[in-house]
């Protein structure tokens, strides 16, 4: 997984390799998307909910976004055709 931030309306590429295949890699994928909560609250907070910094959790295997985080913290990305 890479998680992607958006700001002026480009997303970027912040973190590569994140993966819960383990406890320590369970943990760094958890505290990863725990900061980009927090700095997109702050960020939401600041501007006045107002172009605000967006988060973005995306599949490195095949491009598709996984989850989203803005001003409600993280939620799962729609994808037609998926199963719950």
């Amino acid at each position: 997984m890479k998680l992607e931030l958006n700001t002026n309306g480009a997303w970027r590429t912040v973190i590569r390799g994140l993966s819960r295949h383990d406890e320590e890699a369970d943990d760094q994928y958890l505290d990863a998307l725990t900061a980009a909560r927090m700095l997109a609250e702050i960020s939401y907070s600041t501007n006045d909910g107002r172009r605000f910094i967006k988060w973005r959790l995306v599949s490195e295997a095949d491009g598709s976004v996984v989850e989203l985080c803005g001003d409600e913290g993280w939620r799962p990305a729609y994808r037609p055709g998926a199963t719950a």
